[in-house]
């Protein structure tokens, strides 16, 4: 299984969205376990940006969050999750 490393902000805005709304979280959570799977699941790269970014979007009520990650080219068993909060998409 794959383990993600965090940027301190991405980190501590999942922190503060669980904290906030338990059921936020556990969305948040789904489409992390995307990012961990061995293979990564598909859905995980669905949408895709320059600079080798991909993009999950999590809607929880009324409220759409967005978590920005990559592959590490270094370690393909610890991709980067650089963003995560509300979507400017």
């Amino acid at each position: 299984m794959r383990s993600i490393d965090f940027a301190p902000e991405a980190n501590d805005a999942l922190d503060a969205a669980c904290a906030r709304d338990p059921l936020l979280g556990e969305r948040l959570d789904a489409a992390l376990d995307w990012i961990e799977a061995s293979p990564v699941d598909l859905r995980a790269k669905r949408r895709s940006f320059s600079g080798n970014y991909f993009g999950i979007e999590v809607r929880c009520g009324d409220e759409d969050w967005l978590i920005l990650w990559r592959e590490n080219p270094d370690d393909p068993l610890a991709p980067r999750v650089d963003f995560i909060g509300p979507s400017f998409l």
